[in-house]
């Protein structure tokens, strides 16, 4: 289909992790960010409903969040932020404002690759984690969203963008 971007959202099952097609047409960048911000929130969502239990299915959900927000900090960093950065009032201090919060889940997402689901505190650093990327797509969708959408910005060619970025960090 000329136009659509196929995204692979990671969907989990209590046996297995399979993977499900999203299909966008004409994908401009919000609806990127959103179906990223689904795909990753699912993945949290997910984990956290596990409990007590699988380790080895604990560790598998960490590394796709861990993969999966690293990917979408670095096009947001690489392709979103430099695009939009003189082309938005208020542009640079959302930015500064956002790399701060991506320090932030680098930080935690360091402590997760050195720790396994049996420490005590892997749970409650995905837990963290989670609410602190649940803040940050609530601030993303409120102050960058209209914003954008007010703009002049060709949001079609920077969603582009964006899914080309994505396919280098693959």
């Amino acid at each position: 289909m000329k136009g659509s971007s196929i995204f692979w959202i990671k969907k989990k099952s209590r046996r297995s992790i399979m993977n499900t097609q999203v299909i966008v047409n004409s994908p401009n960048a919000i609806d990127v960010l959103i179906t990223d911000h689904r795909k990753i929130g699912e993945l949290f969502t997910d984990y956290l409903e596990l409990g007590e239990g699988d380790s080895r299915l604990k560790e598998k959900f960490a590394k796709f969040l861990r993969r999966d927000l690293l990917k979408y900090m670095i096009i947001q960093e690489n392709v979103f932020f430099p695009f939009i950065a003189t082309k938005i009032t208020r542009g640079q201090d959302l930015i500064d404002e956002a790399i701060v919060a991506h320090v932030g889940f680098k930080e935690l997402i360091a402590k997760l690759q050195n720790m396994s689901p049996d420490d005590e505190l892997f749970d409650a650093t995905i837990k963290v984690l989670s609410q602190r990327f649940e803040i940050y797509v609530g601030d993303m969708e409120s102050c960058f969203f209209p914003l954008l959408k007010r703009s002049d910005i060709d949001l079609d060619e920077l969603g582009v963008r964006m899914l080309k970025g994505a396919e280098k960090v693959d």
